[in-house]
């Protein structure tokens, strides 16, 4: 169990910087590394696991998304476009596909930057002031769902129970109400907006990895038609369906 909250906090964590803006000292390719790793560890985590054919049902669509980002990577359909280039047209200059919370809910950004603050605080999380970015960012969410595996993995491993299961009921509270209601909405549009293959295949890995913590915690996932209310839809990871209650 230990072994899969630390794979999934190393994939929370890679997801979170993978959407920063790709300055020149990021490198996807030790990106896709660290993300090649943690699905390792995930798939050696599976009861099912075999050995000899590492094959695990669990988590192979982890490993087919990571197999799509290697190749996005190593084969870039437009060589002549940056991958700073492309986040400025995704995420910035245009907001073809807004990478903020706040902008998919109809509570509003007031109540949802205070309730998904209230989130952090309540686990000693602090927005770092080099960020430059709001606490509704896909970043910030994602590296706050790598702070709670990671602490109830610790938790677990030192026979800390209880606060094992606040961290786990922090998880599912967080994807429920939050990161679970837009981050497929967010996908879909990159997946349809983006001109280089890179953050369609990183929005195909976010989207397996929530799809497997949802059905670990019992959580439906929801997409939204536009920007407005989620609504139901079928998953973009296996195909699944996914309800929206």
């Amino acid at each position: 169990m230990t072994d899969k909250l630390e794979s999934r906090a190393a994939l929370y964590s890679a997801l979170a910087f993978s959407f920063a803006y790709p300055d020149r000292d990021t490198d996807f390719a030790l990106i896709v590394s660290e993300m090649g790793k943690a699905v390792a560890l995930a798939e050696q985590a599976c009861p099912e696991f075999d050995r000899r054919a590492r094959v695990s049902p669990d988590a192979s669509s982890l490993r087919t998304s990571l197999d799509n980002l290697r190749a996005a990577i190593h084969n870039p359909q437009s060589p002549h476009l940056t991958p700073a280039e492309e986040h400025i047209f995704l995420f910035h200059r245009q907001a073809l596909c807004s990478p903020y919370e706040s902008t998919y809910s109809p509570a509003g950004m007031e109540q949802s930057l205070a309730d998904i603050a209230g989130f952090y605080r309540a686990f000693g999380v602090q927005m770092s002031p080099d960020a430059h970015e709001r606490v509704d960012h896909i970043g910030s969410e994602l590296e706050f769902m790598a702070v709670l595996c990671a602490k109830e993995a610790h938790a677990l491993r030192n026979g800390l129970t209880e606060q094992a299961q606040i961290c786990r009921d922090a998880r599912s509270a967080f994807l429920s109400d939050h990161l679970g209601l837009w981050a497929l909405a967010f996908a879909s549009r990159v997946q349809d907006k983006a001109r280089l293959p890179l953050y369609p295949a990183l929005t195909d890995m976010l989207a397996s990895l929530l799809a497997l913590e949802a059905e670990d915690l019992g959580v439906a996932l929801c997409v939204a038609s536009a920007y407005g209310s989620p609504e139901a839809a079928t998953g973009m990871a296996g195909g699944e369906e996914l309800a929206c209650e």
